[in-house]
């Protein structure tokens, strides 16, 4: 639904005055969904790191079931921030030469950050190599069976 309507601002901006009346009736549960929408999309750009199933989440545990039902389905839902996530990375590279990986791709989320690039051949190198893996991965590896390191370092 989709409602307009067309507000006039004297100059100091301070006070709007309703130019066009409302042909409905007030929606307080549509107001709250917008609301919960609108703060879903807030929390992804201040902590892009956490899963979109956490946000949504904590935001639908404090809404009412009729602004929940106004929110949209929860597939609905996580596509719009998956969406709004895709928005915050950076481009996808082209070339491996041009790669400039920044400080944020190089280390884990986690407080405190742990080291997540390992090895970088460099961008002058004829066939660049990046190789990530966290501090547990490489435990898990270098505790593996021969069989099972070829296994995780072909994943």
């Amino acid at each position: 639904m989709r409602l307009t309507a067309t507000l006039l601002f004297v100059i100091q901006f301070d006070d709007p005055h309703e130019t066009v009346p409302h042909s409905h009736a007030p929606d307080p549960s549509a107001v709250e969904a917008t609301k919960s929408a609108t703060r879903i999309r807030q929390v992804v750009r201040e902590n892009p790191s956490l899963r979109p199933s956490q946000v949504i989440s904590q935001e639908l545990q404090t809404a009412s079931g009729q602004a929940r039902a106004g929110i949209g389905s929860k597939e609905t839902v996580r596509r719009r921030v998956r969406r709004q996530k895709r928005g915050l990375l950076p481009a996808e590279p082209t070339r491996l030469d041009t790669l400039v990986l920044p400080d944020e791709f190089k280390s884990t989320g986690e407080q405190p950050p742990q080291p997540f690039l390992i090895y970088d051949s460099g961008a002058a190198a004829a066939k660049r190599m990046l190789v990530f893996a966290s501090n547990d991965q490489l435990r898990h590896l270098a505790t593996a069976n021969r069989y099972r390191r070829v296994i995780f370092l072909n994943n």
